[in-house]
């Protein structure tokens, strides 16, 4: 399909992605495709191509990361790679490059702001990245996606790459009293549309314990994580 069969708005939306994402498609409707969310109507959106892109940029930042740090262990390697692939660093890529005006949503999420939610940016570029994978192969795809990924990866921090909090007090728990740390959720509340979760950790063998609160309970769990584990270093 050429593109002077596309819309001359999506035409100059395309060129204009082109141009920020350093790469000319050889198919203007398989870039279309890569930034079609599912919201769209008709059979054809970005879930297959972000499928493939997701593999794919999960083994060439494995194989940087790799050469990278010769020395890293494998869990050091592992958790480097998910800060690198999670969807906040891929929705950080994609505002960089411009993306948001470019996909492509249904009425509903384009109402809500979806141009600019990082869940959609991210998978648009993973699907990009699939796309590209289709046109160029591995080699010429990992090129251009080492750079889009440069100043992320100039980042990139070994020390920090250390087990998250609730990993590391639940080892501590073990290894010195053979328990787990117990969490609870204490309170949750919505306000504004968004949830907040009061989470408790208690090492009851210790009579040790710490409370958070975050918009996650996850991210509660982790805060409250932190702060028991700075107690006991502080005890220690």
């Amino acid at each position: 399909m050429a593109k002077s069969n596309l819309t001359e708005r999506t035409t100059r939306q395309l060129n204009q992605l082109e141009e920020q994402i350093g790469y000319t498609f050889q198919s203007p409707l398989l870039l279309l495709q890569a930034v079609t969310h599912r919201s769209m109507e008709g059979s054809i959106n970005n879930e297959r191509l972000e499928f493939l892109g997701d593999g794919v940029l999960n083994l060439l930042i494995a194989e940087h990361l790799i050469a990278a740090f010769p020395r890293a262990d494998e869990g050091q390697l592992s958790r480097l790679r998910a800060k690198l692939v999670c969807k906040e660093a891929l929705a950080r890529i994609g505002k960089s490059l411009n993306l948001g005006p470019t996909i492509q949503l249904g009425l509903g999420e384009a109402k809500t702001g979806g141009q600019q939610r990082n869940s959609i940016v991210a998978d648009a570029v993973e699907a990009i990245i699939g796309g590209i994978f289709q046109e160029t192969g591995y080699a010429a795809t990992k090129v251009l996606v080492l750079e889009w990924f440069k100043n992320l990866l100039n980042e990139v921090d070994l020390e920090a790459a250390q087990k998250d909090p609730k990993t590391r007090l639940q080892e501590w728990s073990q290894q010195r009293y053979g328990c787990l740390p117990e969490y609870t959720v204490l309170h949750s509340s919505l306000e504004a549309g968004i949830t907040t979760f009061e989470v408790e950790v208690e090492l009851k063998a210790k009579q040790l314990k710490s409370t958070a609160s975050a918009n996650s309970r996850k991210k509660a769990e982790q805060i409250a994580a932190t702060q028991l584990l700075k107690t006991i270093e502080s005890n220690s």
